[in-house]
């Protein structure tokens, strides 16, 4: 015996199966014809019909009306196709209520993370309530209170337990740690593209891209990502290129761990320096916070 004598004989199955898969699927029947077998069919059921004339009348009543019927379904599916290639998959009704619920925000806290050139991370937490705001540094908790109504701020320095209390500049009246929600409304106003989903912060988030987004000057492409049960964005983030090896600014930027609806305390905003701590910070420099654009 040689290979020759048993040279595998193509799969009849698999043969079959590829004809059926590439065979054109058919348009179906005309209506017309469809119509009348239903009518032949309904008449059959029946079993005793009128004869003569008044059946053949009964019989083409009854095809145009499954012909109306036919008809009616038909353009009821292609106006819904339509629809659908118009509206999409929801992406713009969807963004236009990100906006709205946003625009109802007075009061926000989440947190800032800012990654440089050299990889170097810096995470702030933000507190925002009208013209107050407080900021702390994740990584060493100094903290940073600056009431805009007042014109004063305060910074303490845990690890120190000292503090200085200072005035706001009047140019910084509205400055960039109290204007983040109109910052994020400005952001919303450009054309957003639904790019998927994402599991981000326990939620599976709706992501949106804004090309050539602006916040806090900072021209870029964001990436919005949404709580589809709140609308509101539970990330916003962008990245850039470094102009060169002096570059400090940071490449990477992220907002999240919102909460859109705080319940924030007088307390956090006190300008009281706290008990215990001692007034003058070695070495302290005020934060700068950069004025709102003109």
């Amino acid at each position: 015996m040689n290979g020759d004598n048993h040279r595998p004989e193509p799969d009849v199955l698999n043969r079959a199966v590829e004809a059926l898969r590439d065979a054109p699927t058919p348009a179906g029947p005309p209506a017309e014809r469809t119509a009348a077998t239903l009518a032949a069919v309904r008449d059959r059921l029946a079993g005793t019909v009128p004869g003569g004339p008044a059946r053949e009348l009964q019989r083409r009543r009854r095809i145009m009306r499954y012909i109306r019927y036919g008809a009616v379904s038909t353009a009821a599916a292609v106006l819904v196709g339509v629809l659908v290639l118009v509206a999409g998959p929801g992406s713009a009704v969807a963004f236009d209520r990100v906006r709205d619920e946003v625009k109802k925000a007075d009061a926000v806290t989440y947190v800032d993370t800012q990654v440089d050139s050299n990889g170097h991370a810096t995470a702030i937490k933000y507190y925002n309530r009208g013209k107050q705001a407080r900021m702390e540094l994740v990584k060493s908790g100094n903290a940073y209170v600056f009431d805009y109504a007042k014109r004063k701020a305060l910074s303490v320095a845990p690890s120190l337990r000292a503090y200085e209390l200072y005035d706001i500049p009047e140019e910084d009246a509205d400055a960039q740690a109290v204007q983040f929600v109109a910052e994020v409304k400005r952001l919303l106003e450009g054309a957003a593209v639904e790019t998927g989903t994402e599991k981000v912060e326990g939620v599976r988030a709706t992501a949106f891209k804004i090309a050539g987004g602006t916040m806090y000057g900072l021209v870029a492409d964001y990436r919005v990502l949404v709580d589809p049960k709140t609308a509101l964005p539970v990330r916003i983030s962008c990245e850039r290129k470094p102009t060169g090896p002096d570059d400090a600014l940071f490449v990477k930027r992220t907002f999240g761990q919102f909460d859109w609806k705080p319940t924030l305390t007088d307390e956090l905003f006190s300008l009281d320096p706290p008990k215990g701590y001692t007034e003058g910070i070695p070495g302290f420099v005020k934060p700068v916070v950069p004025a709102k654009k003109k």
